[in-house]
């Protein structure tokens, strides 16, 4: 992957934890939130299980006070020194011997090539006095070297097994102590793992509860939001509701004054009109019965309907029509 394609992949996942985070519903802040930290968490455990143990710091070294190791390597030294000194010793033994089994042969060879006739006398033959008495010399040197030798080698053997279970001793006990150490140092180290594991732990509890009761509050905040918002509609709407009622029932109202007062209007007309009539009928009642034949067989002769001079006459100027005066009587 390109260095391009990993940072937009960066860019990517910042806008997306950015919207989570200022996203309006809290249930998606909270959960980011939750997720973060359990991530965290992995994150101490990995590291913790990577975690080395850290090296103790080195020793002051103090020239005058020996160590271990220098007190070993003196009586290393000392041992060799002990051990040159007998090798030495050996050699020059070897180098005497090598010596005298060359004069030994030299002189043997010597009277083996001489003549007879020189040498006729006894102690000069290999079995004489005098060869008896150096091969017994040479067997004596021979013996005492070796068991010089063996002497020698038992107690540098001994020495060595002695140094080598000393060694022994304190490598094991050495091997011991850092075996403890180890062990302590393995101890403590799980006891602060278990102490930070449960750290965290309390913290993620802690935090998780935290979360929780940020979480309820803001719920009851919320709720409480909307319940005010809902009350502060509803009175507005029942406020509003209420004007729009009072100003119908002021309309009416005033349709009902208005009506009433047409009916008033009307009432009044209505009795002037019931008046005139009844004038009307009194004057008619008032004519002589004569005229009122008289009248009654010129209107049969003329059309058959009877038509009243006088309230004809009335009725054309209007000062009896009851409807002239009144604008609704015919709506």
């Amino acid at each position: 992957m390109s260095r391009k394609a990993k940072l937009n992949e960066l860019k990517f996942y910042r806008l997306k934890a950015k919207k989570k985070m200022n996203s309006p519903n809290p249930e998606v802040r909270i959960r980011y939130k939750l997720e973060k930290a359990k991530r965290k968490e992995t994150w101490l455990i990995e590291k913790l299980q990577k975690f080395d143990v850290p090296k103790p710091p080195p020793e002051t070294y103090d020239p005058e006070i020996l160590t271990e190791e220098e007190r070993h390597y003196l009586k290393r030294t000392e041992l060799m020194d002990d051990i040159r000194e007998n090798v030495s010793v050996l050699t020059l033994l070897a180098e005497v011997l090598c010596l005298l089994d060359m004069i030994v042969n030299s002189f043997a060879h010597m009277i083996s090539t001489k003549s007879v006739d020189r040498y006729t006398r006894p102690e000069f033959t290999e079995n004489g006095p005098l060869a008896i008495d150096s091969k017994q010399a040479i067997n004596h040197i021979k013996r005492k070297y070796e068991l010089e030798n063996m002497e020698i080698v038992n107690k540098e053997k001994e020495k060595a097994d002695k140094a080598i279970a000393e060694i022994e001793a304190k490598c094991g006990q050495k091997i011991e102590e850092c075996k403890e150490e180890q062990r302590q140092q393995l101890m403590r180290i799980e006891d602060e793992h278990t102490l930070l594991v449960t750290q965290m732990k309390q913290e993620h509890h802690k935090r998780q509860a935290r979360l929780i009761a940020e979480h309820n509050e803001q719920l009851k905040r919320t709720q409480l939001q909307a319940e005010n918002e809902l009350r502060e509609k509803t009175m507005f709407m029942r406020n509003d509701h209420e004007a729009q009622i009072k100003a119908l029932r002021c309309e009416l109202e005033d349709e009902c004054r208005k009506l009433e007062e047409e009916l008033h209007l009307q009432k009044s007309k209505e009795d002037r009109q019931r008046a005139l009539l009844q004038l009307q009928w009194k004057v008619m009642s008032d004519k002589p019965k004569e005229d009122q034949e008289v009248n009654s067989k010129q209107s049969i002769k003329g059309g058959g309907h009877p038509h009243p001079s006088n309230i004809g006459d009335l009725f054309s100027k209007g000062s009896l029509n009851p409807y002239v005066e009144d604008p609704y009587a015919f709506d």
